[in-house]
């Protein structure tokens, strides 16, 4: 189940999340606007948020992810 008030938005020319919890995530947007600065496609960014988006959004649902237990972290992405 993933949170429904998590989601991404376009805002200024790139993408950002956006929601109660979207807060939490800042991370992300910084991220996404790195990529943006570097010229990825704009598509490109925005596929990465909303994959970005699905893992936050279940990780905060889940409760995962607030303890820094990297043993939870799959391999491709630590």
């Amino acid at each position: 189940m993933i949170e429904q008030g998590l989601r991404l938005e376009e805002c200024a020319g790139g993408w950002t999340l956006a929601g109660s919890s979207a807060g939490q995530f800042v991370l992300v947007d910084e991220y996404l606007a790195y990529l943006a600065d570097r010229n990825y496609s704009p598509k490109t960014v925005r596929a990465y948020g909303y994959d970005l988006s699905v893992v936050v959004g279940r990780e905060h649902v889940d409760g995962r992810g607030d303890d820094g237990d990297a043993a939870e972290v799959p391999a491709g992405l630590s």
